[in-house]
């Protein structure tokens, strides 16, 4: 799109042995849940905010997203709004509130079980735009040192749970409470539009969750009769 520096794509053969040393055992149990349930995301961007240069910005995207060229005054929108907000971090949100998704274990342990808290909404943890600065770096050790806590990430149910519980988002629930406690700047979500993607090509970002694994330029894969294809490959 010709607006980034350098792009990094990353894998579990990236987590550094200082992950597995910490995580590994919450890995080797849950695999198929996001790979020791999504431990591995705060980890992975705070080592490399800690390796850029004050002032460079970082988006974080989960594998599977689509990039959109056509649009990239709004694309560039979404960065200037990370420079300008005093927290320097953009994120969007996810359609919940953190209260159905977040267990109460979770929340006790954050001095966040409150009604105010219960009623802010989820941000997402896949779509981060995040300027590197040393308080960013710091939130995300956070975030990634609270992943560590095994009973308050996994799906082990919370005693005294309040009603209207629905499930626990583990990762996001996790940077929905420091990153609201934070103030980071968040927006409702622009980039899931399922199934109605052509629809949204005036959105930069995509969250169609491609599981292909064509080493080609993908411009071509937003056509609409291949979406749901590509989805299944």
């Amino acid at each position: 799109m010709g607006c980034f520096a350098s792009v990094t794509l990353l894998s579990a053969s990236d987590l550094g042995s200082d992950y597995r040393a910490n995580c590994g055992d919450f890995v080797r149990t849950y695999r198929r849940r996001g790979y020791g349930f999504w431990s591995w995301k705060p980890y992975i961007i705070h080592r490399h905010l800690a390796s850029l240069q004050a002032g460079d910005v970082v988006l974080y995207l989960d594998a599977g997203y689509s990039l959109n060229p056509e649009w990239l005054s709004r694309f560039k929108g979404y960065f200037d709004s990370t420079i300008s907000h005093p927290s320097g971090w953009f994120a969007f949100e996810s359609g919940h509130l953190v209260g159905p998704y977040t267990k109460r274990s979770l929340l006790l342990a954050h001095d966040a079980d409150d009604e105010s808290t219960r009623a802010l909404p989820m941000l997402m943890a896949g779509c981060q735009f995040i300027l590197a600065r040393p308080d960013n770096v710091e939130l995300a050790r956070k975030w990634h040192e609270a992943m560590q806590v095994r009973d308050q990430i996994d799906d082990s149910p919370a005693p005294n749970e309040l009603e209207g519980f629905v499930a626990h988002r583990h990762d996001q629930c996790v940077f929905s409470i420091l990153g609201h406690r934070r103030g980071v700047a968040h927006s409702p979500d622009e980039t899931n539009w399922s199934p109605n993607w052509s629809a949204h090509q005036a959105y930069p970002l995509h969250a169609r969750r491609w599981k292909h694994r064509f080493d080609w330029p993908t411009a071509w894969m937003r056509l609409p009769w291949l979406g749901s294809m590509l989805r299944r490959l």
